[in-house]
């Protein structure tokens, strides 16, 4: 089994020509520079096309595909009396806020009752 034994910090031998641990910039260590112009951004001026007719198009209304809709989708008879193609109807809301519904066709419940036991 290995101990981790930590070793104490001791800081190097070398130290900057002046005896100081961080470098400091004096006036006698700055070389002027010469300046530098950044050229003008050539970008062209903002405009609108006035002329023309718009189209009043986009790619979404011209590639638009519609999807084929299922007849059979109860969700277009919630909760109405109406009767879905498949053959259910909204029944009530019980109470604990399920929707329940009833196969016209044969009387029965969608959902089969289920006795809690407390």
């Amino acid at each position: 089994m290995h101990l981790f034994i930590p070793k104490i910090f001791k800081p190097g031998k070398a130290k900057s020509p002046s005896g100081l641990t961080t470098y400091v910039i004096l006036p006698a260590n700055f070389v002027p520079h010469e300046c530098v112009s950044v050229p003008e951004l050539i970008k062209p001026p903002p405009c609108l096309v006035q002329t023309g007719p718009f189209d009043d198009r986009t790619n979404y209304r011209t590639d638009f595909v519609p999807k084929e809709v299922c007849l059979c989708c109860p969700a277009g008879f919630l909760p109405t009396n109406d009767i879905s193609p498949d053959g259910y109807m909204f029944e009530r809301i019980d109470e604990r806020g399920h929707q329940l519904y009833k196969n016209v066709g044969t009387g029965k419940n969608t959902l089969p009752s289920v006795s809690v036991k407390q």
